[in-house]
């Protein structure tokens, strides 16, 4: 995943100067415009200079290195895109300061005409500290970036300053950043952040034209540091969970608790370090100030929890801490499989059923990783931790079974590699005792699905807080319920590098993109709102889509279904764990499945040993659609339809009537052939001129057309109001944040659109 993290970072930082190249200044941007320059403006400024300058300071000769390495990135990142120059805080001109965007790095800047920038901009720079918004932040370890904001010298190009209170904290961060992709960190998603070391403690945006505090967006986390209770082995800290005592009661006795049946396991009662805990209420929040959704995360090296203690995740009941106390107590571990399975066999109801059920299905079914997997360190790691978890938990129990308890921690600290034939021993063995010790009670298959009326949920929000699992998120989904919806499909995206050649497939980690925790958080929000769930998983391919996916040997088929296995596998067991209510299990890889059915049976029938709600697969419209032969393993047949309708650039509603109605005569004789009923599981038309032509095209040169869509909405309502073999329509697409306005209003969302008042009156139709 870490490719992925990469491109996106790359795509963030062309971003800032090709974003809007497209789409002409909305209304409010043109009259900020007229006051004073909008964001977009700074944005677009990027592409109107066509260079970008980085100043950086030399007052610390030795953080100046540091600063020049992630300007090579940057530069590296926007080569043949934009000219970036790299210059030292000495002889600029005010000129020179002035002409294109600027990026200012460090502190104490040398050069006099820096300060004229400086004195105008809003953080107010001190020896040792900066002021503001009234407030003085004098902390060693605080930083901030005040993102793209109006040169003083020159308002109509953008200047950023990444400054700290000592340059080497400053030039410690940057390193840090390295992992999100190197230049990445010279943009940022905010009008200003301010961290202090890893953490985000406040943020916001400022008001086109005016260019004050924007007060609805401003974020400030530093209000949430009260320490709320202490224990023998915790400190309990606030971070906006909102517990209540008997709450917090139940938790420090919980784990204090855990503390010690590890301590009697391990016949132990040498004092621990105190572990600092703290409770965070909401994903969104989390993400933001660390970056990280994780329900349970650690810091070994600073002996801190940070759970979400509050539904759908309840955080503290996978026991982060015990992770720590292990490591306290036996020292580092030989292997990560030891380390974090150990960790899981001392949680009493990880992921609420326990460990030994889950590995116990994966075993049953034959989706239990090969033991190799779990004693290859890097096959461990990057693969899926729902599923490594358990394994390696279970692994842990049998083996203590097996070897007794001081072989096994003898081999915990220092691990001696077994042999093929003690791997294969040892494996039978661990199936065995999970063959007796596993599942248990069997899963009740949910079948039926009321008639679907929604939409595919779409991430549009890469900045956390208008993604998915964000407030926003929630408010959007609030009013699809409100207009008569009753389902929507969920769509994290995992990525494929090549098109012809197979790549691990890993699963996004990213406080930002479509994460594990933000798709169940969101799928918490639709179920809370009356919404059926569908967990979509797509793969995006770069360059191209995945129907253009074609390996060049049988080999690399194998490996490319292997590795689409093992993801789809990780999607499976989440969508049995957090009780989503439909599974597809594919989307729109057309030559990959037309020409491979036998490979996808396989894949659907270990799914079907994970996963007991109802399966589809989304194929895409024409060839995949009227050709696929495996549409008997699964429970609906799915399409994504985007069959053009006509090529007119003014047909009558009659004429586009007529082309549906032969689209959904070809879909009913397969529906009618397989026996299954089918889901729409896109279908969709731009709010631009001609979306008949061409639905899935993208916008190009065509200019706004609210009819047109809603015309197309009105056609394809009509026609599949009473058709007994239709299960349900899932429109492409809702954003995840309601003032998304995706090409410049001319995207796929019906939303604040003339047809949004048509969804709604179908929707409510009883039919």
């Amino acid at each position: 995943m870490k490719v992925l993290i990469r491109l996106l970072m790359c795509i963030a930082v062309t971003w800032a100067f090709k974003c809007d190249e497209a789409a002409p200044a909305s209304a409010s941007a043109q009259e900020a415009s007229e006051n004073g320059p909008s964001r977009r403006d700074m944005r677009s400024a990027y592409r109107r200079a066509g260079a970008v300058q980085i100043v950086y300071s030399t007052a610390d000769p030795d953080v100046v290195p540091v600063y020049l390495q992630y300007a090579d990135s940057l530069r590296a990142n926007l080569r043949g895109r934009l000219a970036v120059s790299v210059l030292a805080d000495s002889d600029l001109s005010l000129e020179k300061l002035r002409e294109s965007p600027l990026i200012l790095v460090g502190r104490n800047f040398k050069q006099g005409a820096i300060d004229s920038i400086l004195n105008g901009l809003p953080f107010k720079l001190s020896t040792g500290s900066w002021e503001f918004d009234g407030k003085e932040y004098t902390g060693p370890e605080l930083l901030f970036r005040l993102n793209q904001y109006p040169n003083p010298l020159n308002r109509q190009m953008p200047v950023t300053l990444i400054s700290a209170n000592r340059d080497q904290n400053l030039a410690d961060w940057i390193r840090r950043q390295s992992g999100n992709g190197g230049g990445g960190f010279f943009f940022g998603g905010w009008g200003y952040e301010i961290f202090d070391r890893n953490e985000t403690v406040a943020l916001g945006e400022f008001t086109d034209g005016s260019w004050t505090i924007d007060r609805a967006s401003q974020r400030d986390f530093s209000r949430y540091r009260d320490t709320l209770a202490r224990s023998a082995h915790f400190v309990f800290i606030d971070k906006g969970a909102g517990l209540t005592a008997d709450q917090l009661n139940d938790l420090q006795s919980g784990c204090e608790a855990g503390i010690a049946r590890i301590g009697a396991y391990l016949g132990t009662d040498r004092p621990l370090p105190s572990i600092r805990y703290y409770l965070y209420g909401a994903a969104e929040d989390k993400g933001l100030q660390l970056r990280d959704m994780d329900p349970a995360q650690v810091n070994p090296d600073k002996n801190e929890v940070y759970v979400l203690a509050t539904p759908p995740f309840n955080g503290q009941t996978l026991q982060p801490e015990n992770y720590l106390a292990l490591n306290a107590w036996l020292g580092k571990a030989s292997k990560p499989f030891l380390a974090r399975g150990l960790a899981v066999f001392f949680t009493e109801a990880w992921h609420q059923k326990g460990y030994t059920y889950w590995a116990g299905r994966l075993n049953e079914s034959g989706n239990l990783p090969a033991l190799r997997e779990l004693l290859d360190d890097e096959a461990f790691s990057r693969e899926s931790g729902l599923v490594m978890d358990c394994s390696a938990a279970s692994f842990c129990a049998y083996l203590l079974d097996a070897w007794g308890k001081e072989k096994f921690l003898e081999q915990y600290r220092d691990w001696s590699p077994p042999d093929q034939a003690e791997t294969d021993r040892l494996e039978s063995g661990w199936k065995a005792w999970l063959t007796r010790n596993g599942a248990g009670d069997e899963p009740v298959f949910k079948m039926k699905l009321t008639a679907l009326k929604g939409f595919n949920f779409a991430h549009e929000g890469y900045q956390v807080f208008n993604g998915y699992g964000s407030r926003m998120a929630e408010a959007s989904l609030t009013k699809l319920s409100r207009l008569g919806a009753n389902t929507v499909a969920l769509v994290p995206y995992g990525f494929m590098r090549d098109a012809d050649r197979p790549g691990f497939i890993g699963v996004d980690h990213g406080a930002g993109g479509e994460n594990d925790e933000s798709v169940i958080q969101s799928a918490w929000f639709a179920h809370r709102n009356g919404l059926t769930t569908l967990l979509k998983p797509q793969i995006w391919v770069s360059r191209g889509w995945p129907g253009d996916v074609q390996m060049t040997s049988e080999e690399d088929w194998k490996q490319f279904f292997d590795f689409y296995y093992r993801w789809i596998r990780h999607y499976a067991l989440m969508a049995e764990m957090e009780h989503m209510d439909a599974l597809c299990i594919g989307v729109e890889f057309a030559k990959a499945t037309v020409g491979h059915p036998e490979a996808w049976k396989q894949i659907i029938r270990k799914i079907r040993g994970i996963y007991s709600g109802p399966v589809t697969y989304a194929a895409n419209w024409g060839e995949e659609f009227e050709n696929l032969t495996f549409w008997d393993e699964l429970d609906y047949i799915g399409l994504d339809c985007y069959y053009p309708l006509s090529d007119k650039q003014s047909p009558e509603k009659s004429e586009l009537q007529a082309a549906f109605a032969k689209v959904l005569d070809k879909v009913e004789r397969i529906s009618r052939q397989y026996h299954k009923p089918v889901i729409f599981t896109e279908i969709g038309f731009r709010s631009v001129a001609t979306p008949w032509r061409n639905p899935h095209a993208e916008r190009g040169d065509r200019p706004v057309d609210q009819k047109a869509q809603d015309l197309c909405y009105e056609v394809v309502f009509e026609g599949l109001r009473a058709k007994p073999w239709v299960a349900g329509v899932l429109w492409w697409k809702w954003p995840s944040y309601l003032d998304y306005d995706g090409d410049g209003g001319g995207c796929f969302s019906p939303n604040n659109k003339l047809a949004e008042a048509t969804l709604k009156k179908w929707f409510g139709h009883p039919e």
